[in-house]
């Protein structure tokens, strides 16, 4: 088998699983199922995907990551420097509440694909970076923050957007089944990200 047609089987494996996932949630996707759906045995899956979980996390990872691509090029035309920022923030959590929603994913089952999850966002990660530096590149470029290193300061804000995602997520006071909310977490993310571009200003608001 070449690497070309390996990478093709993985594509129609991760198209069938999404169709199964759609189709039955995650509590009662099997292997089996998707096997069936590519015309593949379950052995034959293993040899691409260890397991259950991993598959699945490839699956929300390549949807998320191909709605956040498009949901880029919507903030571009947004105007304002907080406008921007705040657009993609919000806009990426809906994403991920879209995906859950799709999938009927519970927290219990964020939290079992959840290791997986984050092992495939570091290198994705570094892409989401990349675009926030710009924004904040504009920011500076409009005198709306101080100069500064903007690929840091990106980072931090996505680790404070990803900060308030995984305490949600991994709140013991919150039953497994229950499903994933994610306006709570808007809400604290925008509050805390003006707070943070109106300090960067140095005065009482951030120029638009």
């Amino acid at each position: 088998m070449t690497d070309s047609s390996g990478k093709d089987r993985r594509m129609e494996i991760l198209e069938a699983a999404r169709t199964c996932l759609a189709r039955y949630g995650f509590d009662k996707l099997t292997m089996e199922d998707v096997g069936k759906e590519v015309g593949l045995n379950k052995a034959s899956l293993y040899y691409y995907f260890k397991n259950k979980e991993t598959l699945v996390s490839e699956v929300i990872g390549a949807e998320m990551g191909q709605s956040v691509a498009e949901l880029q090029a919507k903030v571009e035309s947004e105007t304002g420097c907080e406008q921007r920022i705040t657009t993609y923030l919000v806009e990426r959590f809906r994403i991920y509440q879209r995906v859950s929603n799709l999938h009927n994913l519970s927290l219990g089952n964020f939290r079992q694909v959840g290791p997986t999850l984050r092992a495939l966002y570091k290198d994705y990660k570094v892409q989401e970076i990349a675009f926030l530096a710009t924004i904040l590149d504009y920011c500076v470029a409009e005198n709306a923050i101080t100069d500064c290193d903007t690929t840091h300061l990106a980072s931090a804000i996505l680790s404070v957007a990803d900060g308030f995602k995984l305490e949600v997520l991994n709140d013991p006071s919150l039953p497994p089944h229950a499903p994933v909310d994610y306006s709570i977490i808007e809400k604290e993310v925008v509050f805390t990200v003006s707070l943070m571009l109106k300090g960067m200003a140095g005065k009482g608001n951030v120029k638009g």
